[in-house]
């Protein structure tokens, strides 16, 4: 398991543009090339590149908002989009008062003017119109979302709604990012920031609401989609009926792009498409080469950064030793995420959170001591960057919420070299909330019990679990044969090669050093470039976002 890049995928995108910055600066990395591209458009655009006449023209609203290294994807799509002949808008943020998505607790956000011009340079530099949010919005909005920030009591901020849109929600599941943890009670500096979210959320869902009154967009496509900047627009979409489409960067390949319609494209849902995906041969090159992809992976090959090495404990006697084990008793362990990380957030279904499921297994190994609960903390948890660890580590909260310890409950810590797999290998039942570890366990042959929505859940392969109570009895039941046929473990083999090479695919002219570098604006016209015009059939013609490139 490569904790780093399962983790790293799912940073919230501000979080991402932090860390490349750095690297970035470390290795020297030109700046994006703004003023290129601008004299390329000044040069080329309505002489060599001329705009196309659609026969259904479409309108399509971007919610781009602020500036950031892989933004190059939607200013790409949306320059394609208009030489094909449609129009395009691109939402602007053009400042809020109380928070920021690049605001977290480790990172200051920049001036409103200096964001905002950073942005205005980009999207003149791709000749694309721009349309700021901020004015669609009153000083009479923005008394109301800083006394109901200021005066609501928090419960009912927490279940308050604007347009239709769960404002204190998305506040609540902005904490997580912002804090590097699990916000488990809101007072102090947790409240403070609660309810700046609230305020923006609020001025996002009521300015958004009337910005789509105004474009009356016929597909909406924002990125990430889940937090306090790009939730409201696509649930306003959603509760509109309007198409809408979300993306996201992800680093399972070089410059690694997904795109959803109407969902989450980060959390690699492949719903839309599984039933159809079953009816197609499977071919050995196929599972060969999603195998040696995840052995790759474990192996922290494929990934920049390396977990496992000669100090790893990978032997099961050496592994029982180690923790101590009782010698007959069936081993239930428990793999959670990183708690703050997009994976982990937001995808309740049995419990009401991560730590909810942890604390109801080891509650349960009170009434049942014939049986060893092994929590593996994930070890991204101790080997991240100091500002990007997390504030509550499992093993911490499992002492402190559930003291004493019982004697049958053994914990590991992020820093221990004990491997995961090797754990795996010797457990009755290995239990995950949405970590790759699940899907990486079925590939093995054995059955995760699923404690989350994840997206490898209810595909055939997953024990899922319903509710503490179903736990409960499943454990009481002592369903610890969790052994996969070949039929299920191709099922996951399926599932994440679809995910793994069939869903992300490699941007085009993006460099990894976050340099964006197409050769003319010819690439972006009709015929210009194959994956660019596969991208943009797929939003014209509301096909999944499959074999793009």
């Amino acid at each position: 398991m490569n904790p780093f890049r399962s983790v790293y995928n799912h940073f919230p995108h501000p979080v991402k543009n932090l860390l490349r910055g750095a690297k970035a600066r470390l290795a020297g990395a030109p700046p994006s090339p703004v003023a290129d591209l601008a004299r390329l458009y000044r040069r080329e655009w309505g002489k060599t590149v001329v705009p196309a006449v659609a026969d259904q023209p479409r309108k399509v609203l971007f919610n781009s908002q602020f500036t950031w290294p892989f933004g190059y994807a939607e200013y790409t799509l949306a320059t394609a989009l208009q030489l094909r002949g449609h129009q395009v808008s691109m939402i602007a943020c053009g400042g809020l008062p109380a928070y920021c998505e690049l605001e977290t607790a480790s990172q200051q956000r920049p001036a409103c003017a200096q964001c905002g011009a950073s942005l205005t340079r980009v999207l003149n530099a791709f000749g694309l119109p721009r349309v700021a949010h901020r004015d669609f919005l009153t000083p009479e909005d923005m008394a109301d979302a800083e006394r109901l920030a200021r005066e609501t009591p928090i419960p009912i901020l927490r279940e308050m709604q604007e347009a239709g849109v769960p404002i204190g929600e998305l506040a609540f599941l902005n904490l997580f990012s912002y804090f590097k943890g699990y916000p488990f009670v809101i007072e102090g500096k947790i409240e403070d920031v609660f309810r700046r979210c609230a305020g923006t959320a609020f001025l996002q869902a009521r300015g958004m609401s009337r910005l789509l009154d105004a474009v009356t967009p016929d597909i909406v496509c924002s990125v990430n989609g889940k937090f306090v900047q790009w939730a409201p627009i696509v649930i306003l979409a959603r509760r509109r009926g309007i198409p809408f489409i979300t993306w996201e960067d992800l680093n399972l390949k070089p410059c690694g792009v997904i795109f959803e319609w109407n969902g989450i494209a980060h959390e690699m849902r492949v719903d839309s498409v599984w039933e159809n995906e079953l009816k197609r041969p499977f071919r050995e090159e196929e599972k060969r080469a999603i195998r040696e992809h995840f052995n790759l992976w474990a192996a922290g090959a494929n990934s920049p950064w390396v977990y496992y090495d000669d100090t790893t404990i990978r032997d099961a006697g050496d592994i029982r030793r180690a923790l101590g084990l009782p010698a007959n008793a069936p081993i239930v362990s428990l793999f959670p995420n990183l708690c703050w990380d997009s994976t982990s957030v937001g995808f309740e279904h049995a419990f009401s959170s991560m730590y909810h499921w942890i604390q109801t297994v080891v509650e349960y190994a009170r009434s049942r001591p014939g049986i060893a609960v092994v929590v593996r903390a994930h070890p991204a948890e101790a080997k991240l960057p100091p500002e990007f660890r997390s504030s509550t580590p499992v093993c911490d909260f499992v002492r402190r919420e559930c003291s004493p310890l019982p004697p049958n409950v053994f914990l590991i810590e992020g820093t221990s070299p004990i491997s995961s797999y090797g754990l795996g290998a010797i457990s009755s039942v290995v239990m995950t909330y949405t970590t790759t570890l699940g899907i990486e366990f079925a590939l093995q042959g054995i059955r995760p019990w699923v404690a989350a929505n994840a997206y490898y859940a209810r595909k055939g392969f997953t024990l899922d679990i319903d509710s503490p109570q179903h736990l409960r009895d499943l454990l009481d039941k002592g369903v610890f044969d969790n052994r996969l046929t070949e039929e299920q473990v191709e099922l996951a083999e399926r599932l994440a090669y679809i995910v793994r090479f069939r869903k992300v695919f490699s941007f085009p002219f993006l460099e990894k050093s976050g340099r964006f570098a197409p050769p003319s604006f010819s690439v972006f016209a009709l015929g210009g470039d194959a994956r660019i015009e596969a991208l943009c059939d797929r939003v014209l013609n509301a096909k999944p976002f499959i074999d793009i490139g």
